[in-house]
């Protein structure tokens, strides 16, 4: 969690088991949204880079999903909270999520760890972030 100035909040990371990048990052909003309340923010941007997870939640999904669950308790939340807004960004755009998202694969711990402060290696990503230094994105030649 960053301000509005990308400057570094609160983070949190852990150990979600198997499963694929889908299910990993809409259960990153779910854990955000109830890191941002219990923090006692009113005004949440969720931004994610996947563009599926933030179309699910937008949007919704038929009960048939295998997220359905999920993603109908984030919707849920949001409703009943009109401050909250859900953005699409490049994985470029948002390398502090990225970088936090390897760094949670040392946990094997299946509890939410909250961080006060970031670990170290991920400093640099908030200081070009807080600078607007954008990493480009990678493209490839065929």
């Amino acid at each position: 969690m960053r301000d509005a100035s990308g400057r570094w909040i609160l983070g949190f990371c852990g150990n979600l088991g198997h499963g694929n990048s889908l299910a990993a990052e809409v259960r990153g909003f779910w854990e955000g949204l109830q890191q941002a309340w219990k923090a006692g923010f009113k005004k949440i941007c969720l931004l994610g880079d996947s563009l599926v997870a933030v179309n699910l939640i937008k949007n919704g999904c038929q009960d048939s999903h295998p997220l359905a669950h999920s993603i109908n308790r984030i919707r849920l939340l949001i409703k009943n909270d009109s401050e909250v807004v859900v953005s699409h960004t490049l994985r470029e755009g948002n390398m502090v999520a990225d970088y936090m998202a390897s760094y949670a694969y040392q946990y094997t711990d299946w509890n939410i760890q909250v961080l006060r402060e970031p670990p170290v290696g991920c400093r640099i990503f908030i200081d070009r972030d807080v600078m607007g230094i954008c990493c480009p994105r990678r493209l490839c030649r065929m």
